[in-house]
């Protein structure tokens, strides 16, 4: 394994981003609990590795119109 930036990307200048998309994504809505997803993105400090791979969903299901 080897250290990554991700924790500083969402807690840094993704932060906004990351919270919109992961409130606004209906993949990740329909199939998690929208509170849980809300708190995570609230508290990217404690969630950052959790994060990153719901935004990489989220970014997925768009381009693929899994909305």
């Amino acid at each position: 394994s080897f250290p990554t930036a991700v924790p500083a990307w969402l807690t840094g200048e993704w932060r906004r981003e990351t919270q919109s998309r992961l409130a606004s994504s209906r993949f990740l809505n329909n199939r998690c609990n929208p509170s849980v997803l809300q708190q995570l993105a609230a508290s990217p400090e404690q969630a950052g590795m959790w994060l990153w791979p719901l935004w990489n969903l989220a970014i997925w299901s768009e381009q693929l119109g899994l909305e």
